[in-house]
């Protein structure tokens, strides 16, 4: 589709460019030719019009001179005109391949975003399917049944619930991804130490429940980085939420923020199972989810929060990366510009 597309926009440069070339060419025929005629007018008048018979040629010799300036008047025009031709044969080749270049180059964000978006519809329009599918296929089992106890009944009932808590989950995400070009940021500094202290404090009670410690260090306790409070503070909750998820029961998770240069890094690291080598590179993706241990028996999540956190962060000139030692730690680094 795009290639068709290139190739009606590359054709549509070069018409507008061989138009303009053509009444250029035009133009300069005409005006080289009237500047030829005036010339040889002006050379004749002269001889014609000399005082004296110095300059006087036999009749004889002035109809071969009338003659030989007319056919050198024609072969002067002649040749401007296939030289004018040929450079615009000239300028018709380059053009040509350089229009297709430039359509090529004009085109190629716009096919990417139409292949991130049909890819994006894919993924969202099977991520709703599998909850749907599965809660049909338990009411139609339950239904197959003659008599239905009422521990059935709730146990079918439940695991609804869960697959409408995981459908209302990814709609809230993909309203997200779909509000934040629009979603208004301000910019001002604040403390390092008060943005982490409240985003742990949102997290503490799931922690809680799964005996998890989380320890804040903070080695600048007076640095003030420039972010929006409230996305910056929602990209850190996604991300130590993600520690708290694929720590151990019983585990640790350390927060921790140090200056580097005009910049404060701040990261969150957790001692579970750690990702993939092959995961790393796609944990930013869409709607990715790690093939391993991370998968949705454990994450009832859509793989769209760490999209949606570097997303944030990218808005208000903060940049995150992931590291990760499988079977050791996994490392989340948020980089901040510093507010002097």
């Amino acid at each position: 589709m795009f290639h068709k597309t290139s190739v009606r926009l590359a054709g549509l440069y070069l018409v507008i460019i061989m138009v303009i070339s053509f009444l250029f060419s035009a133009t300069l025929y005409n005006l080289s030719a009237r500047e030829l005629d005036r010339g040889f007018a002006r050379q004749g008048s002269f001889i014609d019009n000399y005082p004296g018979d110095e300059m006087m040629l036999p009749p004889k010799f002035q109809r071969q001179f009338i003659k030989n300036r007319a056919e050198v008047i024609k072969d002067s025009k002649e040749h401007l005109l296939g030289n004018l031709v040929v450079a615009n044969l000239f300028i018709f080749l380059i053009s040509g391949f350089l229009s297709y270049v430039l359509a090529r180059s004009s085109l190629k964000p716009i096919e990417e975003s139409h292949k991130a978006l049909e890819q994006f519809t894919a993924d969202a329009s099977h991520e709703l399917r599998t909850p749907l599918a599965a809660m049909k296929t338990e009411i139609e089992v339950l239904m197959m049944q003659k008599k239905i106890t009422d521990k059935e009944a709730r146990n079918v009932l439940v695991s609804n619930l869960e697959e409408i808590d995981s459908i209302t989950n990814l709609t809230h995400g993909l309203l997200s991804l779909a509000r934040l070009e629009e979603q208004p940021i301000t910019i001002k500094a604040y403390p390092v130490e008060q943005l982490l202290k409240n985003t742990v404090k949102k997290l503490e009670p799931i922690a809680k429940v799964k005996g998890i410690n989380i320890a804040i260090t903070t080695n600048n306790n007076q640095a003030k980085i420039k972010v929006d409070k409230s996305t910056f503070i929602e990209s850190l909750v996604i991300l130590l939420d993600n520690a708290i998820k694929f720590s151990k029961e019983g585990g640790q998770v350390l927060v921790e923020s140090r200056l580097s240069k005009d910049k404060v890094v701040i990261s969150i690291k957790d001692f579970g199972q750690g990702i993939d080598k092959s995961d790393l590179p796609h944990v930013f993706d869409r709607f990715y989810q790690s093939q391993g241990h991370r998968n949705k028996s454990r994450d009832k999540g859509h793989g769209l929060g760490l999209s949606i956190a570097k997303q944030l962060l990218q808005k208000q000139n903060c940049t995150t990366s992931i590291k990760s030692k499988k079977g050791e730690y996994t490392l989340a680094e948020v980089t901040a510009p510093v507010s002097r």
